[in-house]
């Protein structure tokens, strides 16, 4: 039985450039470490602000796409005012 953790990112709201991909890159290792090797339900709580927030809750979906058939499972939580925020698989 996987163990539920809730995951909430803060950061600057506008990051290098050269910096994003290692940054998507080191979340995304993050979470699947969490996943996998952690065993955890993963429950990402952003308010999707410009920035690290939207980075990180694009990188949590994205990685559980990538992730489907494994037990870790995904979820992201965010404020209604952001609802129209689109937030898909870029890949």
């Amino acid at each position: 039985m996987t163990q539920p953790l809730y995951i909430g990112i803060t950061g600057h709201r506008d990051p290098r450039t050269q910096a994003v991909a290692g940054l998507r890159l080191a979340v995304e290792n993050f979470y699947r470490r969490l996943a996998q090797d952690g065993g955890f339900n993963l429950t990402l709580v952003s308010g999707l602000a410009e920035g690290a927030d939207r980075l990180a809750a694009q990188v949590f979906i994205e990685t559980r796409r990538k992730m489907a058939a494994t037990n870790g499972g995904f979820t992201v939580y965010c404020p209604l005012s952001n609802r129209n925020i689109s937030l898909t698989d870029s890949g």
